[in-house]
């Protein structure tokens, strides 16, 4: 698989950015992750900490835009389900974003200017552990 580049991430969020206002779209999206990664999205529920309701929709909408640009990037295979094994092996290779930066650095990036600054330490991680996941081969 080819590096998740800015040109894919651009491209998905200009479409998904042309639905936002039309909460429907937002969670369906939700329910997009929610449905095709059970495990991934309790994981980063479990990091949440005291984020509120809101926040955590928007957490959970990043991480159904950074599944789509990984997927789009792959040529349009979609992911099976990421085991916790491998959530576990992805925790260890990416303790962090910055970790991820090395080896996706626009992915990395996108999640990192969409991460509040008051959002938990463990939410971040938990995303880039996520991204690491399904970047390695759950398919």
């Amino acid at each position: 698989m080819q590096k998740v580049d800015e040109q894919t991430i651009v491209a998905v969020m200009e479409r998904v950015s042309s639905q936002m206002n039309d909460a429907q779209f937002v969670t369906d999206q939700v329910n997009l992750v929610r449905d095709w990664q059970p495990q991934i999205t309790q994981y980063v529920i479990g990091c949440r900490g005291t984020l509120s309701a809101e926040a955590l929709v928007s957490v959970l909408f990043l991480l159904s835009v950074v599944y789509q640009a990984i997927v789009e990037a792959d040529g349009g295979r979609k992911r099976r389900q990421v085991t916790y094994a491998e959530l576990d092996a992805a925790a260890n290779s990416v303790p962090n974003l910055e970790a991820l930066a090395k080896t996706e650095p626009d992915l990395a990036n996108y999640i990192f200017s969409n991460i509040e600054p008051d959002y938990p330490a463990d939410l971040s991680a938990a995303l880039a552990h996520a991204a690491r996941a399904l970047l390695d081969g759950a398919r």
